[in-house]
């Protein structure tokens, strides 16, 4: 629409959205500042008709600038830094569908390739949905790292907690794999090399009642890495939702840490050889089931979702490490007044802000805060649905203008 007032022509771009496209609901007391928000809706929808599935790109007023369909509800989306997009489907409480993967895709939504672990059969390596990284090294090469759940079995367990494992046990594990450009791999570290899966505080069977899922075998899900977030000296922050907890993974063998060593962990059981972080100045303790742990400097962020504590809400948190010293000590929480979100969420820092995905079944599920906590902005979907991750990217990563051209249609699958 243009017009011109008083002789001043301005332009206002505006998009006329299909019928399918998800219902947004936007409220903005604040000003937040300018940023793109790239996250999925369509995810686990009550109402899959009226919320998708799609990809979308929102701008700092919740407006969608650019969106393609997707024929399945998609998680994880990120802008990787060769421009593309990466998102998977989803598959279920853990991956185990041996033909699937994370897609990787242009604005266009064309020429969209597959990125697996090395090897997808389920019995070996699956590739699971929680967390994709796209790293450059020098000399235009590239690598990605990614997370499996391999299910084991003849695992003892019989002191896991409830009682409800046997000598002759089955899991599933976790894997943190690197996989070179060719699809080779360059490096793999496992839980059960270091972790004990009888000391998973949260153990769940997705295949015997009462957590039933058809399709999913009888196995321990004990582990549940849920984010992976390296480090610029290569190191990996890693959280694990049944473990109620965050650990780091020395990757490059510093002159304190052998290659694979565990260097501290939070909120997870004891382990021989790392040093458990005392939690200072948090009135919970430390996380319950959390999500999207991601460290800057000394700071650590996470979506802690206290999920199955009574009286409980979720809550985005911040710790200050302070390895030496070995403590963690809480900088701020933000909590949300509603119950529910026991599972799914994100949380980022930003220069100016703090940006939150609620998680499941929250409304309004993303949300941007001063750091005072005074509400900037908050997108909901009315018609229900949820989202697992949302990232808000600077200006400068998009360009309006071909989000605005390649908006629409979908992506064609890999």
């Amino acid at each position: 629409l243009a017009t011109t007032r008083e002789g001043v022509a301005r332009n206002y771009p505006f998009r006329c959205v299909p019928t399918d496209f998800p219902r947004l609901e936007v409220l903005r007391p604040g000003d937040p500042s300018a940023g793109w928000y790239l996250t999925t809706s369509g995810f686990a929808s009550p109402n899959p008709t009226l919320n998708g599935p799609v990809v979308m790109i929102l701008d700092h007023y919740g407006a969608p600038v650019w969106y393609k369909r997707t024929p399945d509800s998609m998680m994880d989306a990120k802008k990787l830094s060769d421009g593309r997009l990466a998102f998977t489907p989803s598959f279920g409480a853990y991956g185990i569908r041996a033909a699937q993967g994370y897609w990787l895709t242009n604005l266009q939504g064309t020429d969209t390739i597959r990125h697996r672990t090395t090897d997808p059969a389920p019995s070996a390596l699956p590739t699971d949905h929680h967390d994709y990284l796209f790293t450059t090294v020098p000399g235009d090469q590239s690598f990605r790292t990614m997370v499996s759940y391999p299910i084991v079995a003849g695992v003892d367990l019989r002191t896991m907690t409830g009682g409800l494992g046997t000598v002759n046990d089955t899991i599933a594990d976790g894997v943190i794999q690197e996989v070179n450009d060719d699809g080779t791999e360059r490096w793999r570290w496992t839980m059960t090399d270091h972790f004990n899966p009888a000391t998973s505080t949260f153990p769940l069977n997705f295949g015997v009642p009462p957590d039933l899922i058809p399709g999913f075998p009888d196995a321990w899900d004990v582990f549940h890495i849920n984010a992976i977030d390296r480090e610029p000296d290569g190191d990996y922050v890693v959280t694990v939702r049944h473990m109620d907890g965050v650990f780091r993974v020395n990757r490059n063998a510093d002159p304190q840490h052998a290659e694979g060593e565990v260097e501290w962990t939070l909120g997870t059981p004891d382990l021989a050889g790392a040093k458990r972080l005392d939690i200072k100045g948090d009135p919970w303790l430390g996380p319950k089931r959390p999500h999207d742990a991601r460290l800057e400097g000394d700071v650590l962020t996470m979506l802690d979702n206290q999920a199955g504590v009574p009286g409980r809400v979720p809550r985005a948190v911040a710790y200050r490490i302070d390895v030496a010293a070995g403590t963690a000590t809480m900088l701020w929480e933000i909590r949300n007044p509603a119950p529910g979100g026991a599972t799914l969420g994100s949380v980022q820092q930003t220069a100016d802000s703090v940006v939150i995905n609620w998680g499941a079944g929250q409304q309004p599920f993303l949300e941007e805060l001063a750091p005072n906590g005074t509400r900037l902005m908050a997108v909901g979907l009315p018609n229900s649905g949820n989202s697992y991750r949302t990232i808000k990217y600077p200006p400068a990563d998009f360009d309006v203008n071909v989000l605005r051209q390649q908006a629409g249609g979908s992506v064609t699958p890999p």
